[in-house]
């Protein structure tokens, strides 16, 4: 049987942020590191394209868009 778990990390700031996206089944898992501190967070898929849309909004504003 072939595993619905994917993982892949999508940034490698040099900042030393790296984020972490994990998807099992219906649940994202998202790591966030940050100068060694881990945050975690567990969503849905409706919860994970919310954040997202937030994400790319405040990425948005913050380069003037």
């Amino acid at each position: 049987m072939l595993s619905k778990s994917i993982r892949k990390v999508i940034t490698e700031e040099p900042d030393g942020i790296h984020v972490h996206i994990e998807f099992s089944g219906k649940r994202f898992m998202i790591r966030f590191e940050v100068a060694g501190n881990s945050f975690n967070m567990n969503l849905s898929r409706m919860e994970y394209i919310n954040l997202i849309g937030v994400l790319m909004e405040g990425k948005n504003l913050m380069e003037g868009k």
